[in-house]
């Protein structure tokens, strides 16, 4: 797992500034070596990206697993969200 992360000042922020700011913390696990080395290795499957945010950081999460996947259904949920089987 790896975790991009910067601030976001939710008392002056909108909500097109919250999403730039996402796009920040996203686009630096590309300007890091270290996290850039571990995204671009073969031996890695992307198994999902989370984001959460508070009133004054955002957070990006990368789970990623050296295991074969194969995703055989997705699906909405009642609460929006969305079911992967597999």
């Amino acid at each position: 797992m790896i975790v991009g992360e910067a601030f976001y000042d939710a008392d002056t922020g909108d909500e097109e500034e919250l999403m730039d700011v996402f796009m920040d913390a996203h686009g630096l696990l590309f300007e890091l070596e270290h996290e850039l080395n571990i995204l671009l290795k073969d031996s890695f499957n992307h198994i999902a990206i989370g984001l959460a945010f508070t009133n004054n950081q955002v957070k990006v999460v990368e789970i990623l697993t050296r295991r074969e996947l194969r995703v055989v259904s997705l699906s909405a949920t009642s609460d929006e969200g969305v079911e992967v089987k597999g």
